[in-house]
């Protein structure tokens, strides 16, 4: 599904319209004017340009990259190879890519850099490091965060993987600011962005991971009533007076730079969503079970 302007909603978006339209009320609504699909004519040739255009090309084509890659539909593979190809980079075409430890086995007979499995519609990926290690392609369209909380001073996060819990955040420098935000929900930017990072550091994929403090996101949710949101939202705003501002819709609670919980409430269902972001793990989770016992405490007064 894709909006207004045609861009692609996200997951949250769309169970949303689904939500009003199973409602019973939407039966009592009618609907004064539809809007209608617009054919808009993009050149591949431009589209290409204008990501390379905020890609260090130069320091990409010095690494020499060898990939393997899932072919898919037609398209997608000719958009990549033109790509790619501009970057200096060399692809062997595979056809494993639901077979995972066919493609960990190719990866050591053909010594690739790295292996880029795509989705059937190309706007979902797998890479794999030539250390049999899988990374989920990730840009957080599916959690209720400001994009806020997770960029840094003077930094975006263009690229960011999953690889088991952990989110491993890559922040690179965009100097051209214009288009921010849609460019950094742009796979091939995500991708360019990411290979120059290893470019300019001179080192293996592995080992930015690796110097990298992992930072892992946990979410979960509390029941609550409708009547009661209103009074648990109030509390802990009064918790955080002396601590944090809050975010947006919800609360914060920073415990460090990079510890900090964040509240949320639902606003389709009686619940709030709980996010808990640190560097280990089990403090995330300690963090959370602390705040959804605060949150069902507050529910009892």
């Amino acid at each position: 599904m894709y909006g207004r302007d045609g861009a692609q909603l996200t997951y949250k978006q769309q169970k949303a319209i689904e939500q009003v339209y199973m409602s019973e009320s939407f039966y009592y609504v009618c609907e004064k004017e539809m809007g209608r699909n617009k054919l808009v004519h993009v050149s591949l040739h431009n589209y290409i340009e204008a990501v390379l255009e905020r890609i260090d090309i130069e320091k990409i084509k010095k690494q020499k990259f060898h990939l393997l890659i899932n072919k898919r539909n037609d398209m997608l593979q000719h958009l990549l190879m033109l790509f790619l190809q501009r970057l200096g980079c060399t692809v062997t075409w595979i056809y494993a890519g639901e077979q995972k430890d066919h493609v960990k086995a190719l990866m050591k007979s053909s010594k690739a850099n790295m292996a880029l499995m795509f989705s059937e519609q190309g706007n979902y990926f797998e890479l794999y490091d030539n250390h049999s290690n899988i990374y989920q392609g990730t840009d957080f369209e599916e959690i209720d965060i400001p994009d806020l909380l997770l960029e840094s001073a003077g930094n975006i996060y263009p690229m960011s993987l999953k690889l088991g819990e952990c989110y491993l955040l890559f922040y690179t420098q965009d100097e051209k600011k214009s288009f921010q935000a849609r460019w950094k929900r742009d796979i091939l930017y995500r991708i360019g962005k990411l290979f120059e990072l290893i470019a300019l550091q001179g080192k293996t994929f592995l080992s930015i991971v690796e110097q990298s403090p992992p930072l892992y996101l946990l979410c979960d949710e509390v029941v609550c009533s409708w009547n009661e949101k209103g009074k648990v939202m109030r509390k802990l705003l009064a918790d955080i007076e002396r601590k944090e501002e809050g975010i947006f819709e919800g609360v914060q609670f920073k415990y460090t730079e990079k510890e900090w919980s964040y509240i949320v409430s639902d606003t389709k269902q009686p619940k709030f969503l709980v996010y808990s972001h640190a560097r280990n793990p089990v403090i995330a989770r300690e963090n959370m079970k602390n705040l959804i016992e605060k949150i069902r405490q507050y529910q009892k007064v």
